[in-house]
């Protein structure tokens, strides 16, 4: 069967009614259908946090958007257009007035997410619904143990089980902090989540 592949068009019209366009952003190596420059009316202002990604800041310029730096102290209320808010996975992400924005400024960052992409809270939370619905159902996260409440379980587990287990920050993000291993005495940091990856 033939394979349908998407137009690499910058501004694609929505899948839903009465709903804007959407922006398609692309990765290395990929070329827009509207040629490299953007055409004059997406010649926009994207606003980004200090310390944002630099795989976002480069899909951002071969959209061809001139990016803006986001100051600790703007009021975004007097923005327009999109913003990146880099600090989503955890409390010290800029505060933002939500009800203060204009119409067409629109933030990646929403309030209260990090119950769930806070790696800690996230399996706190699982393990709740695990305990209310049953391992049935909630089976699709490995078993996580959250230091340094119950590094003493962890380390019995892993002296148990030879394994090879995952150490992760619980909110940092892009893979920063992460390290594998084997023994509880590599697990150094008392901050991490440990995860186990396989026997």
């Amino acid at each position: 069967r033939k394979s349908t592949v998407m137009s690499l068009k910058r501004l694609h019209p929505s899948l839903f009614p009465n709903c804007p366009p959407y922006l398609t952003f692309i990765g290395p190596g990929e070329k827009y259908d509207d040629g490299e420059d953007a055409p004059k009316e997406l010649m926009i202002n994207f606003t980004v946090a200090k310390g944002t990604s630099p795989l976002v800041l480069e899909c951002l310029q071969r959209f061809g958007v001139s990016i803006v730096q986001w100051d600790i102290n703007q009021d975004l209320s007097c923005s327009h257009g999109p913003v990146w808010d880099h600090l989503v996975v955890c409390e010290q992400g800029h505060q933002v007035e939500f009800l203060s924005l204009p119409a067409d400024v629109k933030i990646n960052t929403m309030p209260s997410t990090a119950a769930l992409d806070r790696k800690d809270r996230l399996w706190d939370n699982y393990k709740d619904m695990q305990d209310k619905v049953g391992k049935k159902i909630f089976n699709f996260i490995p078993k996580t143990y959250n230091l340094p409440r119950q590094e003493q379980m962890l380390k019995w587990k892993m002296k148990k089980n030879k394994s090879i287990w995952i150490v992760k920050p619980p909110s940092n993000m892009c893979g920063n902090g992460i390290r594998l291993v084997t023994e509880h005495k590599e697990v150094l940091d008392a901050r991490l989540i440990s995860i186990k990856w396989k026997d």
